[in-house]
Protein backbone atom coordinates (compact mmCIF):
# COMPACT_ATOMS: atom_id res chain seq x y z
CA UNK A 1 0.00 0.00 0.00
CA UNK A 2 1.16 3.22 -1.07
CA UNK A 3 1.95 6.60 1.15
CA UNK A 4 -1.12 8.26 2.36
CA UNK A 5 -3.84 5.72 1.08
CA UNK A 6 -7.13 5.61 3.10
CA UNK A 7 -7.95 2.33 4.89
CA UNK A 8 -11.26 1.21 5.86
CA UNK A 9 -12.08 -1.04 7.88
CA UNK A 10 -15.32 -2.98 5.50
CA UNK A 11 -13.61 -2.73 2.52
CA UNK A 12 -10.36 -4.13 3.81
CA UNK A 13 -13.12 -6.94 5.35
CA UNK A 14 -14.38 -7.60 2.27
CA UNK A 15 -11.04 -7.60 0.68
CA UNK A 16 -9.53 -10.42 2.73
CA UNK A 17 -12.78 -12.40 3.23
CA UNK A 18 -13.28 -11.67 7.02
CA UNK A 19 -15.00 -9.65 9.63
CA UNK A 20 -13.92 -6.33 10.92
CA UNK A 21 -12.95 -7.19 14.21
CA UNK A 22 -10.12 -9.02 13.37
CA UNK A 23 -8.90 -5.86 10.77
CA UNK A 24 -10.28 -3.64 13.24
CA UNK A 25 -7.68 -4.90 15.95
CA UNK A 26 -4.96 -5.47 13.13
CA UNK A 27 -5.24 -1.42 12.17
CA UNK A 28 -4.91 -0.30 15.73
CA UNK A 29 -1.54 -2.64 16.17
CA UNK A 30 -0.10 -0.86 13.06
CA UNK A 31 -1.76 2.47 13.99
CA UNK A 32 0.42 1.90 17.93
CA UNK A 33 3.81 0.65 15.28
CA UNK A 34 3.46 4.05 13.54
CA UNK A 35 2.86 2.54 10.42
CA UNK A 36 -0.13 3.67 9.78
CA UNK A 37 -2.42 6.98 11.22
CA UNK A 38 -6.06 7.79 12.02
CA UNK A 39 -6.97 9.81 9.41
CA UNK A 40 -9.01 13.29 10.16
CA UNK A 41 -12.13 11.83 8.84
CA UNK A 42 -13.02 7.99 9.35
CA UNK A 43 -10.73 5.34 9.03
CA UNK A 44 -6.80 5.24 8.91
CA UNK A 45 -4.34 6.00 5.90
CA UNK A 46 -0.93 4.71 5.22
CA UNK A 47 2.01 6.27 7.21
CA UNK A 48 3.90 9.02 4.82
CA UNK A 49 7.17 9.59 6.38
CA UNK A 50 9.20 12.74 5.32
CA UNK A 51 13.20 13.24 5.61
CA UNK A 52 12.49 14.58 8.95
CA UNK A 53 10.69 11.36 10.05
CA UNK A 54 13.38 9.35 8.35
CA UNK A 55 16.07 10.92 10.27
CA UNK A 56 14.41 10.87 13.41
CA UNK A 57 14.23 7.15 13.16
CA UNK A 58 17.63 6.26 12.18
CA UNK A 59 18.59 8.33 15.16
CA UNK A 60 16.82 6.60 17.56
CA UNK A 61 17.48 3.20 16.38
CA UNK A 62 21.08 4.20 17.16
CA UNK A 63 20.59 5.55 20.50
CA UNK A 64 18.40 2.60 21.26
CA UNK A 65 21.08 0.33 20.26
CA UNK A 66 23.77 1.76 21.96
CA UNK A 67 21.88 1.88 25.28
CA UNK A 68 22.01 -2.08 24.23
CA UNK A 69 25.36 -1.98 24.00
CA UNK A 70 26.50 -0.54 26.67
CA UNK A 71 25.03 -3.25 28.27
CA UNK A 72 26.75 -6.01 26.43
CA UNK A 73 29.95 -4.67 25.77
CA UNK A 74 32.43 -7.62 27.20
CA UNK A 75 29.26 -10.25 28.26
CA UNK A 76 28.45 -12.05 25.12
CA UNK A 77 29.13 -15.88 25.59
CA UNK A 78 30.72 -17.91 23.74
CA UNK A 79 27.92 -19.79 22.48
CA UNK A 80 25.99 -16.27 21.70
CA UNK A 81 28.42 -15.13 19.77
CA UNK A 82 28.24 -18.12 17.74
CA UNK A 83 24.66 -18.14 17.01
CA UNK A 84 25.33 -14.40 15.70
CA UNK A 85 28.21 -15.23 13.66
CA UNK A 86 25.62 -17.86 12.01
CA UNK A 87 23.27 -15.27 11.75
CA UNK A 88 25.84 -13.44 9.62
CA UNK A 89 26.47 -16.08 7.09
CA UNK A 90 22.88 -16.17 6.63
CA UNK A 91 23.08 -12.49 5.64
CA UNK A 92 25.68 -12.85 3.58
CA UNK A 93 24.01 -15.75 1.79
CA UNK A 94 20.60 -14.15 1.75
CA UNK A 95 22.68 -10.58 0.70
CA UNK A 96 24.78 -12.62 -2.66
CA UNK A 97 21.01 -14.19 -3.64
CA UNK A 98 19.56 -10.29 -3.80
CA UNK A 99 16.63 -11.96 -1.45
CA UNK A 100 15.78 -8.39 0.23
CA UNK A 101 13.58 -9.39 2.38
CA UNK A 102 15.94 -12.24 3.68
CA UNK A 103 18.26 -10.53 4.51
CA UNK A 104 16.25 -7.92 6.43
CA UNK A 105 14.77 -10.65 8.38
CA UNK A 106 18.10 -12.41 9.32
CA UNK A 107 19.32 -8.45 9.55
CA UNK A 108 16.62 -8.09 11.90
CA UNK A 109 16.77 -11.12 14.17
CA UNK A 110 20.73 -10.15 14.61
CA UNK A 111 20.01 -6.75 15.88
CA UNK A 112 16.97 -7.73 18.17
CA UNK A 113 19.43 -10.50 19.25
CA UNK A 114 21.75 -7.89 21.04
CA UNK A 115 18.80 -5.72 22.12
CA UNK A 116 17.17 -8.72 23.89
CA UNK A 117 20.32 -9.99 25.78
CA UNK A 118 21.21 -6.39 27.15
CA UNK A 119 17.90 -7.22 29.31
CA UNK A 120 16.63 -3.76 29.04
CA UNK A 121 12.47 -4.52 27.79
CA UNK A 122 11.73 -0.93 27.39
CA UNK A 123 14.69 -0.52 25.09
CA UNK A 124 13.50 -3.50 23.09
CA UNK A 125 10.06 -2.21 23.40
CA UNK A 126 10.74 1.10 21.63
CA UNK A 127 13.21 -0.61 19.26
CA UNK A 128 10.54 -2.84 18.18
CA UNK A 129 8.63 -0.04 17.56
CA UNK A 130 11.46 1.91 15.78
CA UNK A 131 12.71 -1.17 13.39
CA UNK A 132 9.15 -1.37 12.04
CA UNK A 133 8.85 1.70 10.73
CA UNK A 134 12.64 1.60 9.46
CA UNK A 135 11.25 -1.58 7.50
CA UNK A 136 8.61 0.13 5.98
CA UNK A 137 11.33 2.39 4.49
CA UNK A 138 13.76 -0.19 3.77
CA UNK A 139 10.62 -2.63 1.79
CA UNK A 140 9.44 0.60 0.21
CA UNK A 141 12.77 1.27 -1.72
CA UNK A 142 13.87 -2.16 -1.92
CA UNK A 143 13.91 -2.12 -6.05
CA UNK A 144 17.15 0.61 -5.12
CA UNK A 145 21.02 -1.32 -5.64
CA UNK A 146 22.61 -1.17 -2.37
CA UNK A 147 25.36 0.88 -2.47
CA UNK A 148 27.51 -2.46 -1.04
CA UNK A 149 28.54 -5.51 -1.27
CA UNK A 150 27.46 -8.09 0.96
CA UNK A 151 31.06 -8.13 2.57
CA UNK A 152 31.05 -4.88 3.51
CA UNK A 153 27.60 -5.25 5.14
CA UNK A 154 28.24 -8.51 6.76
CA UNK A 155 31.72 -7.04 8.02
CA UNK A 156 29.89 -3.82 9.40
CA UNK A 157 27.99 -6.24 11.56
CA UNK A 158 30.74 -8.69 12.02
CA UNK A 159 32.76 -4.97 13.57
CA UNK A 160 29.94 -4.49 16.15
CA UNK A 161 29.77 -8.12 17.27
CA UNK A 162 33.48 -8.65 17.15
CA UNK A 163 34.22 -5.32 19.41
CA UNK A 164 31.43 -5.57 21.70
CA UNK A 165 32.89 -8.82 22.74
CA UNK A 166 36.69 -7.60 23.00
CA UNK A 167 35.08 -4.82 25.20
CA UNK A 168 35.81 -1.72 23.04
CA UNK A 169 32.03 0.18 22.93
CA UNK A 170 33.45 3.12 20.53
CA UNK A 171 34.59 0.89 18.01
CA UNK A 172 31.51 -1.27 18.19
CA UNK A 173 29.24 1.91 17.43
CA UNK A 174 31.53 3.69 14.98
Amino acid sequence: LGPGERLLETSLGKQLGISRVPVREALRTLEAEGIIIKSSGRGYEVWSPTKDDVDEIVDLRFVLEVKAYNVLVGAISASDQRRLNGLLDEIKISFDEKDFRRTLKYDREFHESLIRMSGLPRVHKFWLQIISQLEVLLVRGSSIDLPFDSTRFVNSHKQILDNLVKGDLATAIS
